[in-house]
């Protein structure tokens, strides 16, 4: 069985993955003395197509004359000519492709950070403060003590040491930080500026996020993830996020109850069930895998299939030809995966594209456009 069989070419000819070009600022690239470029990422999962700006007059928008990006597929964004010393936050403002490229759904919430240095990760955390900042303008307490105060009342809450590091730290890299995020953004406001509807920040100051946050299904999630995940713990970001995201969709945190260990296989279910995997060959080849465990491997010739399996990070394909395959999936961007695994004739890898199976015009996805 050749690996060529997890493949197809898309509805009508070729496509391109935007992988990089859309983070730089709208503004000039030349700086002045009196100005910086600010870089970083927007992460849920990292996301794509948002419009990033320095709010300096706090409207919740991004004008003209405010320095702004798009992000990236990554989520990367940069910013130039931005003056460091005006109090004002950098807003992520959906547009009507901004996609989570993890989920691949659209990503409809705003978020926030202070601009404090020229690298700001922006994230569920950090728009606490952010949006803080929008309530602080409004009441005239606009001030680096109010600001020290909330950035130390988050990063206590969250468990970071230190609260200069919320802005720079890479959550990605450490999964109860990342886990909190992911089930924090579900608690945020619409509007920046009316956070403490959603969160008392009397209880945020006394450490405690999980009675801060006032939607009673979060703060289910965010007991369990104090239980279930710290920093040392082994498990990917993509595991994380799918797994928090089923128990909000569904009410049920009884997969957040199981081991970490055990999210694995609930994670690589969803990939596989709710999506299907083309590669561009001559041989217009695809698979698709159903709920009950079984799949169909297809091209312009013939049509197999079988049942398929999940054993640790491996998908198990057997053929009802008597072939078996042993595949594992690596995200390499939004709809991109590398694809590895063993066959009869030894050791393979190859590159496929994981189209979600609700969409019937390839041309409406965020990042992918024909050529």
């Amino acid at each position: 069985m050749k690996i060529s069989k997890i493949a197809s070419i898309l509805l009508v000819g070729s496509i391109a993955i935007f992988t990089a070009g859309c983070g730089s600022s709208s503004d000039s690239d030349s700086t002045t003395s009196s100005t910086s470029t600010v870089s970083g990422t927007v992460v849920d999962g990292p996301i794509y197509n948002a419009k990033v700006c320095v709010d300096y007059n706090f409207n919740e928008q991004c004008d003209d004359d405010e320095p702004s990006a798009i992000t990236d597929i990554n989520g990367s964004y940069t910013l130039s000519n931005v003056d460091l010393a005006k109090k004002a936050p950098i807003i992520v403002i959906p547009q009507d492709n901004t996609i989570d490229t993890v989920s691949k759904k659209p990503f409809t919430k705003k978020l926030s950070a202070p601009v404090d240095g020229e690298k700001v990760n922006i994230n569920p955390i950090t728009t606490l403060i952010g949006a803080k900042m929008y309530e602080l303008k409004n009441e005239n307490e606009l001030t680096d003590e109010e600001i020290d105060k909330i950035k130390q009342a988050v990063a206590k809450s969250v468990g970071i040491e230190d609260a200069d590091d919320i802005v720079t730290m890479d959550i990605l890299k450490n999964p109860k930080v990342y886990a909190t995020a992911v089930a924090l953004v579900n608690a945020l406001p619409d509007d920046l500026e009316n956070i403490s509807s959603n969160i008392n920040f009397d209880k945020l100051e006394e450490g405690n996020l999980t009675e801060a946050v006032q939607d009673a299904d979060v703060q289910n999630i965010l007991e369990t993830i104090i239980t279930k995940v710290d920093e040392n713990t082994i498990i990917d970001t993509n595991t994380i996020q799918t797994v928090i995201e089923k128990a909000i969709e569904n009410n049920d945190i009884s997969v957040l109850q199981q081991d970490p260990t055990e999210w694995q296989e609930t994670a690589i279910k969803s990939l596989l069930t709710n999506n299907i995997f083309f590669k561009q060959d001559d041989d217009g080849m695809m698979i698709k895998f159903n709920d009950d465990g079984t799949f169909i491997d297809s091209n312009e010739e013939e049509n197999l299939s079988g049942n398929w399996s999940i054993d640790g990070d491996q998908i198990v394909l057997n053929y009802d030809n008597g072939e078996e395959i042993n595949v594992t999936f690596n995200q390499v961007n939004a709809y991109v995966y590398k694809v590895e695994g063993t066959d009869e004739n030894g050791t393979f890898e190859d590159t496929v594209l994981a189209i979600p199976n609700n969409i019937d015009d390839i041309s409406k996805l965020p990042g992918i456009t024909p050529l």
